[in-house]
């Protein structure tokens, strides 16, 4: 009798503690790597959070992450990378290094571990004495009572970040106890995890003991919770499988009464010592809709709003998950009933942002000076089941701000014959953000935005096409188009500030828009000899080869330009317009450039990249806040305009285009060249990469010519011949 009071106080145990509601959190199954190669994707059970003042978080460069794409940067006190996993661990391995200039290294940085994730211990401790400036594996052992991993920057020191890459969390070696591996539909499960079987009514699971001796015996199966009655479990217990195989517990679902969703927790108890007890949180589904939620009071607000960036809070509960609607109208669609959305879906007016538990939502592709408009829904199921409350549980719109130079100019008037002098002291201190950091900086924090299939868009500048990829983003469709060409520039270190600054760069289109734009002049053409979009290529009234972006760049790329001349231009490195660089590509003619400036006002999508390149590298864009200051600068000479003019131009005379033949094309080894055009005139032959740096550059003074392309890299080349003011270009292909 006694036995029996046991036994059933036992199940009234299990019913009541599966009765309540649960939070399900992600975690990984070991083992389990990250090579830190998606940051804003980490693997299942991975999370990071890295402060909101860092330029970057990645280190793109060979010198700082130990295998390729990159590194993760850690540069602020209270930094971390976590890790949260299923089953026993054995050892966590990892890469580090710190990239201060000086030594020994400064600060704390803590390798920690966690059973419950809220107390920590700390397993290693990185200091003066133990980190260096070259990465290094090191190992550090694991209880095996952990559950998370941390990599916490305990104590930052100006002038020391650190570099973490190739995370792995080995498990620990199979012992001679049996070890319970669950699995459904083909997919391991882990402690506590929610499987969503639909209204399927065959719910078997899949038990396989991995461990190395022993046999495991599943001594109970129990369902507990609401919804217990609902679900049954066929097999006769205990169950016993031997160390090596597999058996299987057959579970079925046996809805009662009305359509709508069944939760229950089934409980297996084994003498695995891993997992005791082991839980998987089922919910089903009677009919094809899950059950409608109820209305509720929810927090919903703005927790952060900058003129590219917007951040809502959700705290809610009740529901399973919730849908954000995010529209510049107020006008909201409500979601359809068994209709599965994901985050970048566009719903009429609307873009859905939030698609998941209550959380932070963070917002891409916002504008500045915009009014936004968000909404809140609720719902239950998944899958197709989906049951939406078509009331919004939530609504809040925010009205985004503009350009906020606040004191920046402090001190300088275009009026001033020291304009320029002032002006140019202000600007030019600022954080250089490495032209290799170009993707996980800009591309990839403010100009890619999401869309379905976990995939993302960006645009071209240029020529407004759209592209879209699976993160993270490569340049290889897209380019970092220099503005102001490299080949113009009077500093021709590609590590200089001049050629990675932010304010000049623009993401483009490769083969359609950088490689075919080159080092042409902007202009408006006369003809078209070439079209992509919004983007084209021809000749002008002058019969000058020049390329015309679409409307929506113009004003943008003029005021690029005349930022990099007033930020870089000095006696010893000319930055002007048109460049002194020398040939007749370089004849930019800066009244076309102040027309399209004053014509084409920065939009709202321009002061948003404004703002976020002022948050990277700490300088403004003069141009962008005061377009009309460009009317007092002659770029041609960086000289002071008293008054203003912005009608000034400069003479630039019609090139004399000519044609000359290349063969073969593409080519592998050696290239000949037909320079008959050129009527036996001494000829400056050069070969440009799509990153506008000369990789070849010679002289001829016949007719014909031959170039060797040994040590130059496979890919597409422009060519240009000049010879006075004669000039030819062709693109030439390397095959490897």
């Amino acid at each position: 009798m006694n036995q029996i009071v046991k036994q059933f106080s036992w199940l009234l145990l299990l019913f009541a503690l599966h009765s309540f509601p649960f939070k399900l959190k992600a975690q990984a199954i070991l083992p389990s790597f990250w090579d830190v190669d998606l940051v804003k994707y980490p693997p299942a059970g991975w999370k990071h959070y890295l402060s909101a003042g860092s330029s970057t978080k990645v280190y793109t460069s060979f010198n700082y992450y130990k295998s390729a794409p990159q590194a993760l940067r850690l540069d602020g006190t209270g930094d971390y990378v976590q890790v949260q996993f299923s089953g026993v661990a054995d050892t966590v391995s990892f890469s580090i290094r710190h990239t201060g200039n000086a030594v020994p290294y400064q600060g704390t940085f803590t390798v920690q571990e966690s059973t419950t994730g809220s107390l920590w211990t700390t397993v290693k401790v990185f200091d003066g004495s133990n980190l260096t400036k070259v990465h290094t594996t090191e190992l550090v052992r694991l209880k095996p009572a952990s559950r998370y991993v941390r990599f916490y920057y305990t104590q930052k020191v100006s002038g020391w970040n650190i570099s973490l890459d190739d995370i792995l969390v080995k498990p620990a070696a199979p012992g001679p106890k049996p070890d319970m591996q669950i699995s459904w539909k083909g997919k391991q499960r882990v402690n506590n995890e929610e499987i969503q079987p639909g209204n399927d009514t065959l719910l078997d699971l899949t038990i396989k003991n991995t461990g190395g001796k022993d046999t495991l015996i599943i001594t109970s199966a129990i369902f507990g919770g609401t919804d217990a009655l609902q679900f049954v479990v066929l097999n006769s217990l205990p169950l016993k499988v031997k160390a090596g195989s597999s058996a299987t517990v057959q579970v079925r679902f046996r809805p009662l009464g009305a359509a709508g969703s069944r939760k229950a927790v089934l409980t297996l108890l084994s003498n695995d010592s891993l997992n005791l007890p082991f839980k998987l949180n089922y919910n089903s589904i009677k009919g094809n809709l899950a059950t409608e939620p109820v209305m509720e009071t929810t927090t919903f607000n703005w927790v952060q709003s900058r003129p590219w960036y917007l951040k809502l809070n959700i705290i809610a509960g009740k529901a399973e998950k919730y849908l954000v609607m995010l529209s510049k109208v107020d006008n909201a669609v409500s979601p359809a009933d068994n209709t599965i959305y994901e985050r970048g879906m566009v719903v009429g007016d609307n873009r859905i942002m939030w698609v998941g538990p209550e959380s932070e939502v963070v917002l891409d592709r916002i504008e500045a000076n915009t009014t936004y408009y968000a909404k809140l829904y609720a719902f239950n199921g998944y899958g197709g089941f989906e049951n939406y409350l078509a009331t919004p549980v939530g609504t809040t719109s925010i009205t985004t701000t503009g350009l906020n130079p606040g004191s920046y100019y402090s001190g300088i008037a275009p009026s001033d014959p020291a304009f320029i002098s002032k002006l140019q002291a202000r600007v030019k201190p600022h954080y250089q953000v490495d032209y290799s950091d170009y993707d996980v900086t800009i591309g990839e924090e403010f100009e890619a935005w999401d869309t379905t299939g976990g995939k993302e868009v960006v645009e071209c500048y240029y020529s407004g096409h759209h592209h879209t990829f699976k993160p993270p983003l490569k340049f290889d469709t897209m380019s970092r188009e220099h503005t102001y060409p490299y080949s113009w520039m009077g500093e021709t270190n590609k590590d200089s500030a001049n050629y990675s600054d932010l304010h000049m760069l623009l993401l483009v289109h490769q083969n359609k828009a950088n490689s075919i734009r080159s080092n042409y002049p902007y202009n408006k053409l006369k003809t078209v000899d070439f079209t992509f979009k919004g983007g084209k290529l021809g000749k002008d009234s002058s019969g000058n080869m020049a390329y015309e972006p679409r409307d929506e760049a113009k004003g943008l790329v003029a005021r690029c330009n005349f930022y990099e001349c007033l930020t870089y231009h000095k006696q010893a490195a000319p930055f002007l317009i048109p460049s002194t660089a020398g040939g007749n590509t370089r004849l930019q003619d800066q009244a076309v450039l102040k027309r399209w400036n004053l014509a084409f006002p920065p939009s709202n999508r321009e002061i948003a990249r404004h703002e976020f390149v002022v948050n990277q590298q700490g300088n403004r864009n003069p141009f962008t806040d005061n377009p009309n200051w460009a009317c007092y600068i002659d770029f041609s000479n960086m000289s002071h305009i008293a008054g203003g003019n912005c009608s000034q131009t400069t003479s630039v005379p019609k090139s004399d285009i000519r044609k000359v033949g290349v063969y073969p094309n593409p080519a592998r080894d050696r290239v000949k060249l037909d320079l008959s055009a050129f009527h036996g005139k001494p000829c400056t032959i050069r070969l440009y990469n799509v990153l506008e740096q000369t990789v070849l550059e010679t002289r001829s003074t016949g007719s014909k010519h031959e170039i060797s392309l040994n040590g130059i890299a496979a890919g597409s080349y422009m060519l240009e011949v000049s010879s006075g003011g004669s000039v030819a270009i062709e693109t030439l292909i390397k095959n490897p």
